[in-house]
């Protein structure tokens, strides 16, 4: 359900409120057991099904996988049976994004989402946002396609695109020109997991947090062997995808380094009765080139020094779309198809992360890390012949640095704090350029420094009560963008098959640099613009169902006040009202 009231002159106040249900169930029989058998290879396959059902969207599947092989001799004496418990395995999967830390599913007051590297190849995912279809909660399809190319656009709890946050092992990566991350640029290859955290995360992460956060995990080297993995796939519609990866460890230096091709055709016949069109999509080809690196050293027994860089190619066509014509100015009114749009996409997203174990045990962890991004992308546009001055090329270019540091600490059975600081800035610059002059246009170049100090606070009450208090406080360089960002929530484990759930968070997301300084005459920016803040609340109740799976009900409230930009001709035409009252 969704409520839009107005709020103030350029306000708009959303308030989005979502019931989810999710059940993870093991098709089949309750339980498997593994006996040993002589001279024998048993391989025992299980999946899981995760399903959520919103009243906007249809049911998403997110399958798991998981296999137990062994390779027995003949004994005299069985070995101990092998219970696989499913219900356990959703609960202890791994997660870093609720809170800053690495953690488990089932000590968190918020409902995640993980889909594993294996379950996306197991699916068939090319890409990280094909991947998302198969996770509950979120919409990455966008408008634009359905290709592995096609570009994302992540809606989560009703949040769009530039209010979901998207992480890179634990650091921010979103474009602050367009306030969004393509997660189409990401292939497969070379991600260990992506966590899916519904709702606020300001608390943690800062701006841009306020429907969602999306963290991708790449792998880390393999301790024990050495392992090169190469594939070669080929597909309909042109497809043909050749990878390498290659994970292990020599001594104190452990690897992992990758490259990812794909390239396919996509160029398929389709039709739309309803404008009585029928011809072949075109321009619709795409070429990725990807590489990945990441070298661990083990400083010592208690230091780690981590290098990780990934360089993401992608060139594609846009075959743009079919002409409506009626209405006369609907929206399809100014479609064209055209062979001749181009899209080019070059980043290089690198960082130098330092862990060190504090004192004599494992409770407490420091983490500073220094990243720094390039990201490039232009857009031919060519559609337009008609005068042919018009057609132009669109440029933007983003250069940004930041640091974190981080500190985890365990410091007593029931209590535990992580708290840190983040910084990051950022320069993004927008540029047209006419073919025909080569006359440049700018649209904005400007930067935007985020600092912050953050702090998560966890108390076991009881053995079954669990409490966490966060509190951040954001500086920024623009005026009136800084923000305090407190977060609240609990769980209660009823008894061992139910926990209740529940959790507050107060968001804020700056405005893009489009959104303030833009100056393309039909989108004009407002250096007034005031960042969104808003409300995410959710409760919810976790049932074990046995050892078969675990039912998961949340219902979830968004709210926040956003400033849309306006552009020349609103604000002429405002101006002309007031104009209009006054000499009334």
């Amino acid at each position: 359900m969704t409520n839009i009231t107005s709020n103030s002159r350029w306000g708009i106040k959303f308030a989005v409120s979502n019931l989810t249900a999710i059940l993870g169930i093991l098709s089949g029989i309750n339980s498997t057991t593994a006996v040993e058998a002589p001279q024998t290879d048993v391989k025992i396959p299980k999946s899981i099904s995760e399903i959520e059902i919103t009243e906007t969207s249809a049911s998403s599947l997110q399958p798991t996988h998981q296999e137990i092989s062994q390779n027995t001799t003949p004994k005299s004496e069985a070995e101990p049976d092998i219970e696989l418990d499913v219900t356990e395995k959703l609960l202890n999967q791994p997660v870093f994004s609720p809170f800053r830390r690495e953690g488990t599913v089932k000590d968190s007051t918020r409902p995640i989402y993980v889909i594993t590297g294996e379950e996306m190849e197991a699916q068939g995912a090319r890409s990280v946002r094909e991947a998302l279809k198969f996770l509950p909660g979120v919409l990455p399809d966008g408008t634009v396609g359905t290709e592995p190319h096609a570009l994302s656009n992540q809606f989560i709890r009703g949040s769009n695109g530039e209010q979901v946050l998207i992480l890179l092992d634990g650091r921010p990566i979103n474009n602050l020109g367009s306030g969004r991350f393509d997660l189409s640029e990401f292939t497969t290859n070379n991600i260990e997991r992506v966590e899916v955290l519904p709702g606020g995360g300001s608390t943690l992460y800062g701006s841009d947090a306020i429907g969602g956060v999306i963290n991708i995990i790449t792998r880390r080297p393999t301790k024990d062997k050495i392992t090169t993995d190469a594939k070669i796939d080929f597909g309909s519609y042109g497809l043909n995808q050749q990878s390498i990866q290659s994970s292990g460890k020599t001594g104190n230096i452990g690897w992992v380094v990758g490259y990812n091709r794909t390239q396919g055709k996509y160029n398929y016949p389709f039709s739309i009765p309803e404008v009585n069109f029928r011809g072949v999509r075109k321009n619709n080809d795409v070429l990725y080139n990807n590489f990945n690196v990441k070298l661990e050293a083990d400083l010592d027994k208690r230091n780690t020094l981590t290098l990780s860089s990934l360089y993401l190619g992608k060139e594609q066509g846009v075959p743009g779309g079919v002409p409506i014509l009626v209405p006369q100015f609907g929206q399809g009114s100014g479609n064209v198809l055209t062979d001749r749009n181009r899209k080019y996409t070059d980043q290089v997203l690198s960082d130098l992360t330092w862990n060190s174990k504090l004192g004599k045990g494992n409770d407490s962890l420091l983490t500073a890390r220094f990243y720094t991004d390039f990201i490039n992308t232009r857009f031919d546009s060519n559609s337009i012949t008609i005068p042919p001055q018009f057609n132009r090329r669109f440029e933007t270019k983003q250069s940004s640095y930041g640091f974190q540091g981080t500190h985890s600490w365990q410091f007593s059975k029931n209590q535990s704090v992580v708290y840190g600081f983040d910084y990051r800035n950022v320069n993004v610059a927008s540029s047209a350029v006419r073919f025909t002059t080569g006359v440049k246009t700018p649209n904005y170049d400007d930067s935007i420094g985020q600092g912050a100090i953050f702090a998560r606070y966890e108390i076991g009450l009881i053995p079954s009560i669990k409490l966490n208090l966060g509190l951040r406080q954001d500086f920024n360089t623009l005026a009136n963008a800084s923000a305090t960002s407190p977060s609240v929530g609990a769980k209660w484990d009823i008894s061992n098959s139910t926990t209740i759930r529940a959790n507050y968070i107060r968001n804020f997301r700056v405005p893009t640099v489009a959104n303030l300084f833009n100056l393309n005459p039909t989108n004009i920016g407002n250096p007034n613009l005031k960042p969104e803040k808003g409300d995410s609340f959710d409760i919810g109740i976790d049932q074990k169902l046995g050892d078969i799976g675990l039912l998961r009900l949340t219902f979830s409230k968004i709210t926040y006040l956003t400033q849309l930009p306006l552009n020349l001709f609103v604000q002429l035409l405002m101006e002309s009202l007031e104009l209009g009252k006054i000499l009334a």
